[in-house]
C-alpha cells in the first residue's frame, strides 16, 4: 500500500495496464481476425502472428538496451521511450488490421514485426523504473 503512495509507481502500474491489456487482445484474437477478414487463411494469419512474437523479442531485448542506455544519459529519457514506442507500436498495427484483402504477405509481415518490437519496449523498461523509484526497505 506504501509503494502506490510514489506518484511514479501509480503512474507505471496504470501504463502496464493500458498497455499490457490491448496487445494480450491482439495477440489472442489477431490470428483469427487476419483468417477470415484478410483471407490470409490459419497458416498465413497464424505467421503472422509468429512475426509479431519475433518482434515482441526483439523489441525486448532491444528496448531493454536501449532504454539502459538513455537512462544513462538522463533519467528522464527512459520514460520518454517507453511512451513513445508505447503510441508508436498502435501505428504499424493500425495499418496491419486496414491492409485490404489480397495484399502482398510480406506486408503483413513487415507490420507485424515492427508493431511487436514497439509494444515489448515497455515491459522490461517499466520493470527498471519501478526498480529505480522504490525504497530499498520495500
Amino acid at each position: 500500500a506504501r509503494l502506490l503512495t510514489t506518484p511514479t509507481v501509480l503512474l507505471v502500474f496504470l501504463q502496464g495496464v493500458a498497455g499490457c491489456v490491448p496487445w494480450a487482445v491482439i495477440q489472442t484474437f489477431l490470428t483469427d481476425y487476419l483468417a477470415v477478414d484478410s483471407d490470409l487463411g490459419v497458416g498465413g494469419a497464424t505467421s503472422v502472428v509468429f512475426a509479431f512474437g519475433a518482434g515482441a523479442m526483439t523489441g525486448t531485448v532491444c528496448g531493454g538496451r536501449l532504454g539502459q542506455h538513455l537512462y544513462r544519459k538522463s533519467k528522464r529519457l527512459q520514460p520518454l521511450l517507453m511512451a513513445i514506442t508505447a503510441i508508436g507500436g498502435t501505428v504499424p498495427m493500425l495499418l496491419l488490421v486496414c491492409l485490404p484483402a489480397g495484399s502482398a504477405l510480406w506486408l503483413f509481415y513487415f507490420l507485424a514485426f515492427l508493431g511487436g518490437c514497439q509494444a515489448a519496449v515497455s515491459g522490461g523498461n517499466a520493470k527498471a523504473v519501478l526498480l529505480n523509484v522504490s525504497a530499498q526497505e520495500m
